[in-house]
C-alpha cells in the first residue's frame, strides 16, 4: 500500500535524482576509535528510530502509471528488506590515498577533495537522473566515512520526495535522536502529512492567471549522464564571504543610489525605477555574485578560446538568474515537512543592465520576483499547471532553457543552524558530542552555472569559543561555485568580488603567532593585522614555495603548509609529476649532437611555416619531490584567510606615523585619524613600506631595477595544441641576450602562465607597479629570438599587464629592528623575482618572529620586564636574518643577469650559466630551519643579558 505521498510540486521527472548532503564531524581525542564505534552506533540506532516515527523514510520510490502521454506519478510504498545495518559504513583510516580530517578541514572542505564516488551513496546526484530500471530506489540512502580524526557523514534524499530543506529536517532529526532528545509531536504529524490535498487547485473551467509559455519549450533536454564531459573545462571551487563581508554587502545593497536610475533599456529596465521590497542578506549576496560575474561573462579576456569568443557575450544578451524559492511559509507549513515544496523564481535582465544597476536595485528587483511567486494565489496557480499537465516530462524545472555560459543558478541553505546538527552517543562517563563543522554538496560532476549557499561552519573562529563556554560568533557564507575556468581567473582578478572574499607574509606570522599563543608559556599575545587597503589582496600572480618554505609553515601552523597543497599546481602530467625546473637557450638553436646533449623536439603544428622546436641541451635543475611548488597568489592567500579568525584584520588602516611612547609602546597613527598604541610593531607592509621609510628614511625605499615583465595567460589546450602537451606542461626558462622568459602551467593545468623580462632604460613614474601594455610590445621585444621563444609568445593575448621590477639591492637597510619596531618579508629585503624565494624568506622571518616571541613571552612569565625581552626579541630576529635575506636579494639580482647573459664572467655560455643557476639554487633550497630557530634563541639569549 502506498503511502499518501502524491504531491502536486514534487510531481517532474526531472527531479528523479537523489540530493546529498555531506555532514563533517571532528572525532575527539585521544580515543578517536571508541568514538567513531560509539557513534555509528548512536546514528544506527536514531536511523531506526526515525523510520519507526516516519515510515517513508524507511520506503521506495516508485514511478506508477508512465505512458507514452503520461509521466506517470511518484510515490512511495513500503520496501520490503532493508540492509543490515543500515548506514553503509567505509573505513577509509587503512587508505594512505584518502586525506585526513584535519588536512579536509585545513582546506575548508573544498568539493574536489570530496568525491561523490567516494564519500557518497551510490546514488546519482541532481540533475542526473538515475536509470528507469533501478531498483529498489530507497526515499533515503546514508554512508559513514570514517577518517584519520573525523567522520563524515553524506545523505541521499530522492529528490520527488525530499528537498533540500526537507533532507536538513532529516539531518536535524537524526542528531536530536542521536542526542537522546525526543521529537515533538507535532515536526512528526507534519513530517507524515498527507501530501495529495495540501494545495487547492482550481476548478477545471477556471483559467490560468499566469503565462507558463517558458515552462514548456518544444524541446526539453535531458540532463546527460556525464555533464562533465559535455562542459570540461567546468570546475568547482569554494568561495569564503567573512562575516564582515556579508554585513557589508548587505549594508551596500540596503542603501538606496543617490539618484534615480536612468536606464534606457527595453520594458524590463521599467521595472528597475522604484523597487520599495525590504531585501534580505540573502538577496544582497545573490545579487552580488550575479553581478560580478555578469561583469566577468561581458568582458572575457582576448585569449578566450575560438569555440567560445564565437558566442561571446554582448551588452544586449540576456542573462537568467534562477533561484530556488521555499514555499512552505506561504502554505502555512514549517521546516518539518518533508516534501518537495521548491519551485524556481527566474529573473532575465540585459548583462549591460544588471552590471550598470546600483546592488541596491538589482537586490529589490529580486526580492520582489519572490515575492510575486510566494503568494497563495501564485501557488495555486503554479500547482493547478503542473496538475493539469498529464506528461510533465514536457515541463522545463528552472523555466526555460539554461544557458550556463550567460545564466546563473543559486540555492540557498545558509540560515541552517549547524549547531542543532551535532551528534551525540552514549551514556554516562563516555558520552560525548561531536560539533558539525560543516556542511557542503559532494563533487558529483559539475552543474555548470551553479551556486550554493551555507553556513560557513566553525573553522573561521578560533574553536575555543565551546570549550570556554562563551557562545562562537558565526563565521560567515560558503558559496560553491561551478563555473568556466576563465570565469573562475575573471572573478579573481576582479577588485569588488576579492574586496570582500578573503599580503601574505603578514597574514602567515599572525597565525604563527595566534598558534603560538595555544601553548606555554602563559603570557598571552593580543595581536591584531591592520591592512592599509580596503579589501585582502596580493599583487602579482605567481608564486612558490620551497619545501624549506612549507617545512618552516608546518612548525609554525600545519594548516598553513596544508594550503599550500590545497591550491598548488603540479608541473607536468598530474599523474606523474615533473620536479624539475628547465633551462634553455631561447635565443639560438643548436644542432642536436652528442657532444651537446640531447634537447626533446617539440614538433610543428600542421600549417606550421616555421620548426618550433628546441634543439640542443635541455637544463634540468630537479628540485626534489614537492620541492618547489608554484600557485596563485590569490588562491594561496584566500585559503589562509579562511583560518584567520574574525576579527584579527582591520582594514583601510594606513599607517602614516609612529611614535615612541614614555611608556616604552608604540603609537601609531593612521590615515583615518585613528591612533592605536602597541607594545610592539612588525612591518610587514610590503616592497613599498611606510613603515621601513618612517624607520630609516626614504632614502633606503625599494629602487627600479629598469626591467619590465610582461606577464600573460594562455589557455591550456591553445599553448598545447602549439607546443605541445610536455613543453606546456612543465616550467621552462628561456635564457637569451638582455631578456629572458619563463613560462609554468597554473590554474590545477588550465592556463599557461608566460612572463617576459625586458630592459626598460626609461623611469617609471606611475605610483602603481603595474601599468597596461600590448603584444605588440613583447613581440618587437623578442623579434629576433628562436622560432620556440616566438611562438609562446605568439600565444599572449592582445592586452597584458607589465610589473615593474622593484628591489633593495642597491639600498639594503642596515638592520631589521629599532627597539619594539621591526620589519618582515619585502619590508625588510624585497628582491626581484627571479629566484622565485621572495616569499618562501619572507616565511622564514616569521618564524624566526615566532621563536624569539616564545622565548621573550617565557621570561615574561618569569618576572623578566616585557620590554626588555621584547627589545631583545627584535635584536636577535634581525641578526639572525639579515645575512640569509640580503644575500637573496643579491643572488636574485645576479642569477637575473646569469639568465640574460650579462654576468660578464659567463656570458652565453649555458653550461656555466647552469653551473651558477644551479648552486645558486641549490642555497636558497636547502637551509636548516631548526639551526636558524637555535640560533634565534641563542642570539635571544645574549641581547637579554
Amino acid at each position: 500500500m502506498a503511502h499518501p505521498t502524491q504531491d502536486l510540486l514534487g510531481q517532474l521527472p526531472i527531479l528523479q535524482s537523489y540530493t546529498h548532503l555531506l555532514l563533517c564531524f571532528p572525532l575527539p581525542s585521544p580515543s578517536p576509535s571508541s568514538s567513531s564505534s560509539a557513534i555509528l552506533s548512536a546514528l544506527e540506532s536514531a536511523v531506526h528510530q526515525l523510520f519507526t516515527l516516519i515510515p517513508i523514510l524507511a520506503g521506495q520510490v516508485i514511478n506508477d502509471g508512465v505512458s507514452a502521454t503520461s509521466s506517470g506519478a511518484f510515490m512511495v510504498t513500503p520496501l520490503a528488506s532493508r540492509p543490515s545495518p543500515i548506514i553503509r559504513i567505509v573505513d577509509h583510516t587503512p587508505n594512505p590515498s584518502i586525506p585526513s580530517y584535519n588536512t579536509l578541514r585545513n582546506a575548508h572542505f573544498p568539493s574536489h577533495m570530496l568525491p561523490g564516488a567516494i564519500f557518497s551513496p551510490p546514488r546519482p546526484a541532481f540533475p542526473i537522473p538515475y536509470p528507469e530500471d533501478t531498483h529498489p530506489v530507497p526515499v533515503l540512502d546514508i554512508q559513514a566515512n570514517l577518517l584519520q580524526g573525523g567522520l563524515l557523514l553524506t545523505l541521499a534524499a530522492q529528490h520527488n520526495i525530499i528537498d533540500a530543506s526537507g533532507i536538513f529536517q532529516v539531518a536535524s532529526l537524526l542528531a536530536r535522536l542521536t542526542r537522546g532528545e525526543s521529537i515533538p509531536e507535532a515536526e512528526i504529524n507534519e513530517a507524515n502529512l498527507d501530501r495529495r490535498h495540501l494545495i487547492a487547485v482550481y476548478p477545471d473551467d477556471e483559467p490560468l492567471r499566469h503565462d507558463y509559455t517558458d515552462y514548456k519549450p518544444a524541446i526539453i533536454p535531458r540532463a546527460p549522464p556525464n555533464l562533465t564531459a559535455l562542459f570540461p573545462t567546468f570546475k568547482w571551487a569554494n568561495f569564503h564571504f567573512p562575516k564582515h563581508s556579508i554585513e557589508a554587502i548587505y549594508t551596500l545593497a540596503k542603501t538606496p543610489p543617490a539618484t534615480p536610475s536612468t536606464s534606457t533599456s527595453t520594458s524590463t529596465s521599467t521595472s528597475t525605477q522604484s523597487p520599495k521590497s525590504k531585501i534580505t542578506p540573502n538577496d544582497a549576496l545573490t545579487a552580488f555574485i550575479w553581478q560580478r560575474l555578469s561583469h566577468i561573462r561581458l568582458h572575457p579576456p582576448s585569449s578566450l578560446p575560438q569555440t567560445l569568443s564565437q558566442t561571446q557575450n554582448t551588452t544586449t544578451t540576456t542573462t537568467k538568474l534562477t533561484r530556488a524559492l521555499d514555499l512552505r511559509r506561504t502554505l502555512s507549513l514549517t521546516p518539518s515537512y518533508l516534501g518537495h515544496s521548491i519551485r524556481t523564481a527566474t529573473l532575465r535582465l540585459p548583462l549591460s543592465e544588471i552590471t550598470s544597476l546600483p546592488l541596491s536595485t538589482l537586490s529589490s528587483l529580486l526580492r520582489d520576483q519572490l515575492l510575486s511567486l510566494r503568494t497563495l494565489d501564485s501557488v495555486r496557480d503554479y500547482a493547478t499547471f503542473l496538475s493539469r499537465e498529464p506528461d510533465k516530462r514536457k515541463i522545463a524545472y528552472a523555466g526555460g532553457e539554461f544557458n550556463p555560459r550567460t545564466d546563473f543558478s543559486c540555492s540557498s541553505v545558509a540560515h541552517v543552524d549547524l549547531k542543532q546538527l551535532a551528534l551525540g552517543w552514549g551514556k554516562g562517563e563516555v558520552e560525548g558530542v561531536a560539533r558539525c563543522e560543516g556542511v557542503r554538496r559532494p563533487e558529483a560532476g559539475v552543474l555548470p552555472g551553479g551556486c550554493y549557499l551555507a553556513e560557513a561552519g566553525r573553522w573561521y573562529v578560533d574553536g575555543k569559543g565551546e570549550e570556554e563556554g562563551e557562545e562562537e560568533e558565526e563565521g560567515g557564507v560558503e558559496a560553491l561555485m561551478c563555473l568556466d575556468g576563465w570565469e573562475m581567473d575573471g572573478l579573481m582578478r576582479n577588485e569588488d568580488w576579492v574586496r570582500w572574499v578573503d599580503g601574505i607574509i603578514g597574514t602567515i606570522l599572525a597565525l604563527g603567532l595566534l598558534k603560538s599563543n595555544q601553548a606555554p608559556p602563559k603570557t598571552k599575545l593580543n595581536i591584531r593585522v591592520y591592512e592599509q587597503s580596503a579589501f585582502p589582496r596580493e599583487i602579482g600572480a605567481g608564486i612558490g614555495f620551497t619545501a624549506t618554505a612549507r617545512k618552516c609553515m608546518a612548525l609554525m601552523d600545519d594548516r598553513i603548509a596544508d594550503c599550500v597543497g590545497v591550491v598548488a599546481t603540479l608541473n607536468g602530467e598530474p599523474e606523474n609529476p615533473d620536479y624539475s625546473m628547465r633551462f634553455v637557450d631561447g635565443f639560438r638553436t643548436f644542432p642536436i649532437s652528442p657532444d651537446e646533449g640531447y634537447g626533446v623536439h617539440v614538433r610543428k603544428n600542421e600549417g606550421e611555416e616555421e620548426d618550433v622546436s628546441i634543439h640542443g641541451k635541455v637544463y634540468k635543475l630537479y628540485a626534489g619531490p614537492r620541492g618547489f611548488e608554484g600557485c596563485h597568489r590569490a588562491h594561496f592567500l584566500e585559503q589562509i584567510l579562511k583560518l584567520m579568525p574574525e576579527g584579527i584584520v582591520q582594514f583601510k588602516k594606513r599607517v602614516e606615523e609612529f611614535e615612541y611612547l614614555e611608556t616604552g609602546k608604540v603609537r601609531l597613527d593612521f590615515a583615518d585619524g585613528e591612533q592605536t598604541e602597541c607594545d610592539l610593531v612588525i612591518a610587514c607592509d610590503g616592497i613599498r613600506s611606510r613603515i621601513r621609510e618612517l624607520l630609516f628614511t626614504p632614502a633606503y625605499n625599494a629602487q627600479y631595477t629598469h626591467q619590465l615583465a610582461f606577464r600573460g595567460l594562455v589557455p591550456m589546450d591553445a599553448a598545447i595544441q602549439k607546443l605541445s602537451r610536455y613543453r606546456a606542461l612543465r616550467q621552462h626558462m628561456h635564457c637569451g641576450p638582455n631578456a629572458h622568459v619563463l613560462h609554468f602551467p597554473v590554474a590545477n593545468q588550465q592556463l599557461m602562465n608566460v612572463v617576459a623580462f625586458v630592459p626598460d632604460p626609461d623611469k617609471w613614474l606611475s605610483k602603481s607597479m603595474t601599468a597596461p601594455a600590448q603584444k605588440s610590445e613583447v613581440v618587437e621585444a623578442f623579434r629576433e629570438w628562436s622560432p620556440f621563444v616566438r611562438a609562446v609568445i605568439d600565444l599572449l593575448p592582445e592586452e597584458l599587464d607589465k610589473w615593474a621590477v622593484f628591489d633593495t639591492y642597491e639600498r639594503p637597510v642596515p638592520k631589521y629592528a629599532e627597539r619594539r619596531v621591526a620589519l618582515a618579508g619585502d619590508a625588510a629585503h624585497a628582491s626581484s623575482p627571479h629566484h622565485g624565494a621572495g616569499a618562501g624568506i619572507g616565511v622564514e622571518d616569521a618564524l624566526a618572529l615566532v621563536a624569539a616571541l616564545t622565548r621573550a613571552r617565557a621570561d615574561v612569565d618569569r618576572g623578566v620586564a616585557m620590554g626588555k625581552t621584547l627589545e631583545a626579541a627584535m635584536k636577535a630576529y634581525s641578526k639572525v636574518r639579515y645575512e640569509r635575506s640580503q644575500w637573496l636579494v643579491k643572488s636574485s639580482r645576479q642569477v637575473g643577469w646569469t639568465y640574460e647573459w650579462m654576468n660578464a664572467d659567463i656570458g652565453g655560455d649555458m653550461d656555466r650559466a647552469f653551473a651558477d643557476i644551479r648552486d645558486r639554487s641549490q642555497k636558497v633550497w636547502h637551509f636548516d630551519v631548526e639551526a636558524m630557530v637555535a640560533e634565534v634563541e641563542r642570539e635571544y639569549r645574549r641581547f637579554l643579558q
